[in-house]
């Protein structure tokens, strides 16, 4: 599909004056209307319109619509334009319903270019919403937003001047809220990736000279790294991604130069987020738990907390944790000590023994352990095993679970280095 290029602008009952609108050291020709001169530089930047939509009240056509029509004759200018009649009043109801007047001239993947310098009353402030709105559901392209700032006119050699605003980079900061508030709630740095490399692509297109300390790029892409290994229940290698986004974002909170504005509130929160990380093998993989229930990973929550039980009953009795078939049988032994029993599963009984011994001092999460394996069942087969739990029930319960399994990681951390302690002195080291 072509995308057409679209000037959407709103007509006001005011007189309008002649006058010269600048862009830096580009000039208009002049005229009463900002929206030909907008044209005359949107060309040059190789963007023909198309049409040109004028939303006006019933007062502003009759006061200015021949007059426009006028100028536009004037000039020669051949692309079509339309007039929508808009309420004469812009709130409450009337407000949605200029919004919905304005949302149904928007066509599936426009390119579309905003002029408010006449906005009507208060309404140019729902432009931003609105076009975030239409940007979401039509896939179109926003080529700006703009102002025909006449209210700072100069006089220069007898005639007017008046400077254009480029407003676009306020709906940049809508953009950079969606995508601070997805990661923050989601984890999901896939909009701030894009956010960071369109900004990279507008200034190359701008002849800005590249910042050398820019880190942003690099912090979104390993955001993005660590986020990918919790959601693919990486739990082996997730510290390894938590280790470099820490990295990076402690060297760009220290160098003010290194990141996108926007991205600095957003760094201080991840830098709060990532503190727990401190590449200790037991807590870390609890932490990674946490993480996952705290941006709605429920089934990965359950998966790397249960197969953290089984890593640290392998520490506990000195088995390989990194070896398929050892982890296979020290989760059969689990099962013979946690369901006291009740269920069992063929497994070594020396290990048996060894893995009842170790968890002991810990007896009071047999239940809790035992639970956990029977949810984590309920998620993997999909609703199919009998006594399936209801939505709510599972994502209540993962966050029980980690609450009660948390106190026990510790004391086993705990216990563990007082045992490697113990054993140093023992060697005389």
């Amino acid at each position: 599909m072509t995308e057409v290029n679209r000037l959407f602008s709103f007509l006001g009952v005011n007189e309008y004056s002649p006058c010269f609108y600048e862009r830096g050291l580009q000039i208009a020709t002049e005229t009463p209307f900002f929206q030909f001169a907008l044209q005359e530089f949107l060309k040059s930047d190789g963007y023909d319109l198309d049409e040109i939509v004028l939303f006006a009240t019933r007062d502003a056509q009759a006061e200015n619509g021949e007059k426009f029509i006028s100028e536009l004759r004037r000039k020669k200018i051949s692309t079509s334009y339309r007039f929508v009649t808009i309420p004469d009043t812009v709130s409450g109801q009337d407000l949605w319903d200029v919004f919905e007047f304005v949302y149904n001239e928007i066509h599936i993947e426009d390119r579309i270019f905003f002029d408010i310098t006449h906005g009507f009353r208060s309404f140019p402030i729902t432009v931003l919403p609105m076009l975030f709105y239409a940007r979401e559901l039509k896939q179109i392209d926003v080529g700006g937003i703009f102002y025909g700032n006449y209210e700072s006119r100069v006089e220069r050699n007898g005639s007017v001047f008046a400077p254009m605003d480029d407003l676009t980079d306020v709906l940049s900061f809508l953009n950079w809220t969606h995508g601070v508030n997805t990661f923050l709630t989601t984890g999901n740095a896939d909009p701030i990736v894009d956010l960071v490399r369109q900004d990279n692509r507008r200034e190359r297109q701008a002849g800005i000279e590249k910042n050398t300390h820019d880190r942003s790029k690099q912090i979104a892409l390993t955001m993005k790294s660590f986020h990918r290994s919790m959601a693919t229940c990486r739990g082996v290698s997730f510290s390894q991604y938590a280790s470099k986004l820490m990295e990076n974002v402690n060297d760009a909170l220290d160098d003010g130069l290194s990141y996108r504005k926007p991205l600095g509130k957003l760094l201080e929160k991840v830098q709060e987020k990532m503190v727990p990380f401190s590449g200790d093998r037991i807590m870390d993989p609890y932490y990674a738990v946490l993480w996952c229930i705290e941006h709605g990973l429920i089934q990965q929550a359950y998966t790397m907390l249960h197969e953290h039980v089984i890593t640290v009953v392998c520490l506990l009795v000195s088995e390989d944790s990194t070896h398929p078939a050892t982890r296979q049988r020290v989760s059969s032994s689990i099962l013979n000590v946690s369901s006291r029993g009740k269920e069992g599963r063929d497994a070594p009984r020396e290990l048996t023994q060894r893995v009842s011994i170790a968890l002991q001092p810990y007896d009071q999460a047999y239940g809790t352990i035992d639970a956990l394996r029977k949810y984590r069942n309920d998620l993997n087969h999909a609703e199919t095993t009998h006594g399936s739990a209801k939505p709510e029930r599972i994502e209540n319960r993962i966050s029980e679970f980690a609450d009660a399994l948390g106190p026990i990681f510790l004391a086993i951390k705990d216990d563990l280095t007082q045992d490697i302690k113990r054993q140093s002195l023992r060697r005389g080291d």
